[in-house]
């Protein structure tokens, strides 16, 4: 039997080269129609930012690739088959999530924390990490805003 997620990775070029993540270009695209079909049915899209960064005791770099790869991996087995995961800049991953209002939202985001710190603190890493979210139309009212509010959550 053919394995979908592989023949998908051969014959699209949508994403990441050894993630499971879409491509940021294509998940922007992605974004963009499933915020056009919340406007058109009255329903939520969720957005969901992780980012990983090495202890300040480490002077603050960057997580190694083998790290960055199996996090990728791990967030990615903790989401449901419809949510969307992306590389979206360095370190940084999203997750869309569809027909989320506030309320799971904040669930969802607090238990993938939860799970993300068990999960490195498992594999005795020191990395850390970041994480926020935002939700359209509760609290953003287009791709920008949605995406300016939960990355600016981070800081």
């Amino acid at each position: 039997m053919l394995d979908r997620s592989h023949a998908a990775k051969e014959l699209l070029p949508i994403f990441e080269e050894d993630l499971p993540c879409i491509k940021r270009s294509v998940f922007l695209q992605f974004l963009d129609v499933e915020l056009e079909r919340a406007k058109r049915y009255g329903s939520y899209v969720s957005l969901l930012v992780f980012q990983l960064a090495e202890a300040e005791t480490n002077g603050g770099d960057q997580p190694s690739p083998p790290l960055f790869h199996d996090y990728a991996h791990f967030i990615k087995s903790k989401l449901r088959r419809t949510d969307y995961l992306a590389y979206v800049e360095e370190q940084t991953f999203a997750v869309v999530l569809l027909n989320s209002k506030l309320e799971n939202t904040k669930n969802v985001l607090s238990r993938l924390q939860a799970d993300s710190s068990l999960y490195l603190t498992s594999i005795n890493s020191e990395v850390g990490l970041k994480a926020s979210s935002s939700v359209f139309p509760t609290e953003a009212n287009s791709r920008s805003t949605l995406c300016d509010t939960a990355f600016g959550r981070l800081a």
